[in-house]
């Protein structure tokens, strides 16, 4: 399941924002921890996609993103203008939170990367 803003389809680019590409890559056994919920607490899917919101809402940025498949890890595309916002996202990800994350990466698009830019955009296509 992947998280789109109703902003970032419908919206001209942040004006001096930047893009900038997160990369996670999960643990073997995410797709089961990211299943299974205690009975005393929502599932963790639900949780990140209503902190990408909240994040969003309360934030001058736009996501776009999702998990792969098979949930070997995620990617996102952040429109924002400050630098610190994609660092800040991840930090406070459930996902990261639960030990889901291995590790991640941060990457400012550019002239120099519009190549992985575009093989990014077209995994998001439709087909």
């Amino acid at each position: 399941a992947g998280y789109k803003s109703q902003a970032f389809c419908n919206r001209k680019a942040i004006a001096d924002g930047r893009y900038y590409l997160l990369e996670y890559r999960y643990v073997g056994e995410a797709y089961y921890r990211s299943c299974t919920a205690k009975p005393d607490s929502d599932n963790i899917k639900d949780k990140r996609k209503q902190y990408l919101k909240d994040f969003e809402e309360s934030h001058p940025m736009y996501i776009l993103g999702g998990e792969m498949f098979p949930m070997s890890g995620s990617t996102f595309i952040v429109n924002c203008d400050d630098t610190q916002l994609p660092s800040k996202l991840c930090s406070g990800d459930p996902f990261v939170k639960e030990g889901i994350v291995v590790d991640h990466t941060i990457v400012e698009l550019n002239k120099e990367n519009a190549e992985k830019f575009s093989q990014v955009a077209k995994f998001y296509e439709y087909k």
